[in-house]
């Protein structure tokens, strides 16, 4: 009776191991390993590995001559998606945007597979940000005068 307690102890601890989905994670690894081998200093490397996948892509006026693309790819358990900033038409800047998986038994799998690519804040993975300083700059055709648009409201 005792052998039979631990064995079903041992198969209750062992059997949260093995309840991931082993599909899943491995097109997670597949996604991730076609992320990391991107040059990711080469903004154009990374902007067609996502064109690749979203074709035709459409942008977001941002105004100013600004406009947004935001592409993600979805795995198993994670999404990697990316935000390209355009100004007048050329690439300015990007984020790498990143997910580990909820599953805590997952993450330092993913961790593994994300290698040096990405920094981590504690147990949580950073954004990789291109130029950021770009679009943090003040609008040269902003003067700084917001002008208010009152509306009137009829009375009754």
């Amino acid at each position: 009776m005792r052998s039979i307690l631990v064995i079903l102890a041992l198969f209750i601890s062992t059997n949260h191991a093995f309840a991931y989905n082993p599909f899943w994670t491995h097109i997670d690894k597949k996604l991730i390993a076609g992320i990391v081998r991107l040059d990711k200093f080469n903004p154009n490397e990374v902007e067609q590995y996502f064109k690749k996948r979203f074709s035709p892509h459409t942008t977001e006026n941002l105004g100013f001559g600004w406009k947004l693309w935001s592409p993600g790819v979805a795995g198993g358990y994670i999404r990697i998606s990316a935000k390209f900033y355009y100004y007048r038409d050329s690439l300015a800047c990007y984020f790498l945007i990143p997910e580990l998986p909820e599953e805590k038994g997952l993450q330092d799998r993913y961790k593994k597979w994300y290698k040096d690519y990405f920094v981590y804040s504690g147990n949580t993975i950073q954004p990789f940000k291109f130029h950021e300083s770009t679009i943090l700059r003040p609008l040269k055709e902003y003067d700084g005068n917001l002008k208010m648009c009152l509306l009137q409201l009829p009375t009754t």
